[in-house]
């Protein structure tokens, strides 16, 4: 997700760690700051809950909490809720493909009450299909994570949870080659990769090209390579060429080239699955995936050996010192098409403030004051300096809000979207003509020609 950022605040891992495992208060907002008392009440003023009634339909991504086998499923949640809302009828709905589904199903007035905001739509196009959850100003004092999606001071979506960026492994298949320390370089994890392909049966890093928005997962290292957390929204929308050589994208996707160009990935990524393939980083026989932390839960699930399944930083050092970002999740929403709006209400910010869905999922939660996951040790072991995402950006006073996003859609680069990844894939593994450098250089001419027909127009500054 396109991210706007104010105020970013850098800490250790160890730091973080302290300050949020030693309090576990949750800030309770005051009435008025929130849109509504249903808001309110949802958030733990529970008078009225029994008032409130209606069905309502809670469309998102995570089919696995479905099944009945899942620790803490949809289930058990919605059981949860209603002990504190007994008359509201909570239905599941979940979708695989969810970004694709969503899209056609937005075309019409029946996409859920409540569901995970698409990450693909324009901000301008927010007020259109939901409703505002609470002002940027109040609404940033109680969740990280909040400090974009929003118009003019209105926020349409909050995260329930964050993710830590990096790369998901089965610590079984490493100790079988041999490796005995984690990568910390491009050099380094090639080296790692290769050991893993001539020492195991494992397949040493896995695309998961075919469902292709997983490739998106290596969007997030760019802040991480950078080593700021202020690179994507106040540096490179004054780019004309962010995609060249020594520049984060163009280090980042060299990994993606370079271990399928090498055949350090699965035979055919044409073929890939995800929902198979968290069965089988479980099982030992795929080493490395990159993905936020939000995957580890789910295929912690899947272990005979749950302990198997770690997580690891994006393998680069600037000068020795490792970085690597969090950044919001999916953000919950209510269609502005809701007929039970405070029963939608209710249901979100009870999610959001009191399910302890973040917790339970060994998540960064979006709630402050709320206690931190232990799923990045390895973070803290190896003195990563973690850039919690606080939000916006871009000097305020020049007005950049917005800037970044109209330079992605109108160029149609897709920064968060899935195309130039798969371009790269398919160019190593020489199913496209062309070379890295004829992708990058392509992107860079897109974004140049953009900017300036942007800058020409007004609608940027230079």
């Amino acid at each position: 997700m396109i991210k706007n950022r104010i105020l970013p605040l850098v800490l250790s891992v160890a730091m973080i760690a302290i300050a949020f495992t030693a309090c576990g208060s949750k800030e309770k907002p005051n009435d008025t700051d929130l849109t509504s008392s249903a808001s309110s009440t949802a958030a733990g003023t529970t008078s009225k809950a029994k008032d409130i009634k209606g069905e309502i339909l809670f469309y998102n991504t995570r089919t696995d909490m479905e099944l009945d086998s899942y620790d803490k499923n949809w289930e058990y949640y919605i059981g949860e809720f209603n002990k504190n809302y007994p008359n509201i009828e909570v239905n599941i709905e979940t979708s695989k493909d969810y970004e694709g589904d969503l899209a056609i199903r937005m075309n019409s007035n029946e996409y859920g009450d409540v569901l995970f905001m698409s990450a693909k739509m324009k901000d301008s196009d927010l007020p259109s299909f939901f409703i505002p959850l609470g002002k940027k100003a109040d609404l940033e004092k109680k969740y990280d994570f909040v400090q974009d999606r929003y118009v003019g001071e209105d926020i349409y979506g909050i995260p329930p949870n964050g993710n830590g960026q990096g790369i998901v492994y089965n610590k079984a298949v490493f100790a079988k080659a041999g490796i005995t320390s984690l990568p910390k370089s491009e050099d380094e994890f090639l080296s790692d990769l290769k050991l893993i392909k001539e020492k195991t049966d494992a397949i040493p890093l896995y695309t998961n090209y075919k469902d292709s928005w997983a490739l998106n997962a290596w969007e997030g290292y760019i802040d991480s390579v950078s080593g700021s957390d202020t690179y994507t929204n106040q540096v490179m929308l004054h780019e004309d060429d962010p995609f060249a050589p020594g520049k984060p994208h163009y280090i980042v996707y060299k990994y993606l080239f370079d271990v399928v160009s090498q055949k350090l990935v699965e035979d055919d990524p044409m073929t890939t699955d995800w929902e198979s393939s968290k069965q089988l980083l479980a099982d030992a026989k795929i080493a490395t995936m990159p993905l936020g932390s939000w995957a580890i839960p789910q295929i912690k699930s899947k272990a005979k050996n749950p302990d198997d399944v770690s997580y690891m930083p994006f393998p680069y050092n600037i000068d020795g010192k490792m970085y690597t970002q969090a950044a919001g999740d999916y953000k919950l929403c209510i269609s502005k098409n809701s007929k039970n709006i405070e029963a939608a209400k209710a249901f979100l910010w009870w999610f959001l403030d009191e399910s302890n869905y973040a917790q339970n999922e060994g998540l960064i939660p979006s709630l402050k004051g709320s206690a931190y996951p232990d799923t990045l040790k390895n973070f803290q072991d190896m003195g990563v300096t973690l850039l919690i995402d606080k939000g916006a950006i871009n000097d305020v006073t020049k007005n950049e809000n917005g800037w970044l996003d109209a330079i992605d859609k109108e160029s149609e680069v897709g920064l968060w979207n899935e195309n130039f990844k798969k371009d790269i894939v398919d160019t190593a593994l020489g199913n496209k003509k062309g070379t890295y450098n004829d992708v990058m250089n392509g992107l860079n001419k897109k974004w140049a020609d953009t900017r300036a027909k942007l800058i020409k127009e007004g609608t940027i500054g230079k």
